[in-house]
């Protein structure tokens, strides 16, 4: 689609830039995809696929000496961000 926006756009005395000329084409694209409904379909069945993966726990095992086996920001007191902010900062 953008190569031919770009030949169309060289056909102008005056040619509107790269950027316009992106953006129209990605909306065009846009446009058409949305409207192919047997390849818009398809889309949504990979993105269920892929997010019903996203929920399964990982068949890696817990280490038992990790940091995030351990958590030693509930013995400090202070959440795992923080945790992790100053042990970054080379505060813990």
């Amino acid at each position: 689609m953008l190569k031919h926006a770009q030949s169309v756009n060289m056909m102008f005395s005056e040619p509107l830039p790269y950027s316009e000329i992106k953006a129209t084409a990605k909306s065009i694209a846009k446009y058409c995809w949305k409207r192919d409904s047997y390849h818009y379909n398809e889309f949504i069945y990979r993105q269920a696929i892929k997010g019903s993966k996203g929920g399964k726990v990982s068949k890696r095992k817990p280490v038992a000496t990790s940091e995030q086996s351990l958590k030693p920001w509930l013995e400090l007191g202070i959440s795992e961000s923080t945790y992790q902010r100053r042990k970054r900062l080379g505060k813990i």
